[in-house]
Formats: structure tokens, C-alpha cells, sequence
């Protein structure tokens, strides 16, 4: 099955509040699919699978597809076309591909045979960063549940088991998927529901993310995020620097302990150039010299030479 009649079907719904969507037609997509020439096409239509594109160039975007060459050619690792729409950053909705697209991978779902998404699932992948903070512009979240409507609509045939799912909730176990971040998908499918039923629906499939992160996301935003302030560097990355230059500056304390033999009471006597180190690093005879003394033993008896660099 190819799905030749996606532009029209998506052309063909009206939401109740007399809203369309913005259908951009992208050369070639009736015939695009991939190994198109040797037979591969979708088996049927069970659903809808929304992704998105973890582009952090999208972030600084309010519209277009930053990802929209991607999605068509794919990428090294994996065969275009990677979905059947792109969804733009003003909600624009580009078809790409009526035959088996490369979006959905590993996994499994009630109504979807184990591993078998792609034919079975019409694609779309939303352009958005994917990380916090949540980044989905007003006219996405505004036509996400159209999109979601016309599709229901156009394929549905009234199907009351007709998809609506999350890449996380059909590959998560599989792939550890966690796309669409930020999006609710119980209040997301029942806006949609709210629009096929001829009532309005509401802005409300953005969920708050602490209450919707898994552990793992959670994990990859605290540790794994670049941020410029750091130099582009993730917590992770700076704790290791920050032991780094701990484990060097207590280092070269130890080293000048040990090469100027800075005044240590009762074992080593000051010369002029350990005066001026002790009183560069700010020690005090009386408070300190005690607690020097018992260091310096301490470095002595474990050997100073196998001391971590």
C-alpha cells in the first residue's frame, strides 16, 4: 500500500473551529518509499507514530524543517525516508513519502505486530530539540491534535482502535526511545477525540516534565546536557575537570612539600624560599604546623612517588 491520497485526505479535514492544515507537497513523495523498486510498501493502516527529530537547531526556529533533507534522504546508519510527514516549527505539515518509511524500528504496541511498525504506522516526525526545556512552538502544540484528526479521519474509517502513539510507548522498552518528549500522550489523544467528536480542543498536550521524565531522561539532562556556560561542556564533564585540576593543585602543594621543604616543625628547617611558599599558601606556624607535620608523615609512609596524578 502505498499511501498516494496522504495530501488530499490531510487537505480534507476541517477541525470544528474551521482550522486546516498548512499541506506542503514535497517532489516525488507518491512514488518515495523505501526499497520502493523491490515491493516494500505498508501492510495497512493501524495508526500513527509521533517522533521528533531531536534537532537542536530546531530550538532557535519558529519556522520551517531544519530536518527536512534527513528525514527524506536518511541518514549513514539508517535509509531514507525516515517518516511519511515532517511537522515544521510553524506547523507546517510536509509529505515526504507514501510507501514504507524507516521511523519506527524494534518494538511493539496492542494492534501493531512485535517489530513490524513501519508497516503499520504512518510516520511523522515533529521538529523540535527534544531536550529541556521543552521547546514545542504555539502553533504546533495548537495543530498537533489536527494533524492527529485528519489522519484519524482520513485512515481511521472509524476505527475506535485506530493509534495514536508515542515512539516511547511502542520502541521505549526495545530502543529506550523517549520521543515526543514533553508531550502528554492521554491529553494529546483526547484532544483528538474532542476534535473527531465536533468539540474544541484544548492546548493541553505539553505536560509538565518532571512529572512526565523517565529516570533515564532525567539522568540524560542533568548529566549529559552541553551548556555553553561550561564551555560546551555536560556536568559530567565538568566534575571531571573540577578533579582534575583538585587532584593537580593538591599535587603540586604536595611536590613543593616535598622538593622546597616548606618549614615542617621539629623535621625540616625553613630556608628562604620556604618562608615565602608557606606564606604564599597562607600557613600558620602555630595552627597549621602540627597538621603539616602529620601529612608529611603520612606522604612519607605511603611514598610520595605513587601519589594519584
Amino acid at each position: 500500500m502505498f499511501l498516494t491520497d496522504l495530501a488530499d485526505k490531510l487537505r480534507a479535514y476541517q477541525a470544528p473551529d474551521g482550522k486546516r492544515l498548512n499541506v506542503i507537497e514535497i517532489g516525488g513523495w507518491k512514488t518515495r518509499g523505501y526499497q520502493a523498486g523491490a515491493g516494500w510498501q505498508l501492510d495497512a493502516v493501524n495508526g500513527v507514530l509521533w517522533h521528533h527529530t531531536a534537532t537542536a537547531s530546531a530550538r532557535y526556529q519558529t519556522t520551517g524543517a531544519p530536518t527536512l533533507n534527513m528525514c527524506i534522504n536518511g541518514r549513514s546508519d539508517l535509509p531514507g525516508p525516515l517518516a511519511h510527514i515532517v511537522f515544521g516549527r510553524n506547523a507546517e505539515v510536509y509529505v515526504i513519502a507514501a510507501g514504507w518509511a524507516n521511523h519506527a524500528g524494534i518494538g511493539d504496541f496492542p494492534g501493531v505486530p512485535t517489530n513490524r511498525g513501519n508497516e503499520f504506522l504512518i510516520g511523522i516526525e515533529m521538529e523540535s530539540s527534544g531536550v529541556a526545556p521543552a521547546d514545542w512552538t504555539a502553533a504546533q502544540l495548537e495543530y498537533m491534535p489536527v494533524l492527529g484528526a485528519a489522519l484519524e479521519r482520513g485512515y481511521g474509517n472509524g476505527n475506535p482502535n485506530f493509534l495514536q502513539i508515542a515512539h516511547r510507548e511502542y520502541a521505549g522498552p526495545a530502543q529506550g526511545k523517549i520521543d515526543p518528549s514533553f508531550i502528554d500522550m492521554d491529553s494529546f489523544r483526547d484532544n483528538i477525540n474532542k476534535l473527531l467528536a465536533g468539540g474544541p480542543a484544548t492546548v493541553s498536550g505539553q505536560g509538565d516534565w518532571f512529572d512526565m521524565a523517565t529516570k533515564a531522561e532525567l539522568e540524560q539532562v542533568v548529566y549529559h546536557t552541553r551548556r555553553p556556560e561550561w564551555g560546551n561542556r555536560t556536568l559530567t564533564e565538568m566534575v571531571q575537570v573540577q578533579d582534575k585540576m583538585q587532584w593537580s593543585n593538591l599535587r603540586m602543594v604536595k611536590h613543593l612539600y616535598n622538593l622546597y621543604r616548606i618549614g615542617i616543625p621539629g623535621r625540616i628547617r625553613d630556608g628562604a624560599l620556604a618562608g615565602k611558599l608557606r606564606g604564599l599558601f597562607g600557613y600558620d606556624e602555630e595552627a597549621q604546623g602540627k597538621a603539616r607535620q602529620e601529612e608529611f608523615d603520612r606522604d612519607a609512609q605511603a611514598g610520595f612517588t605513587t601519589f594519584p596524578n
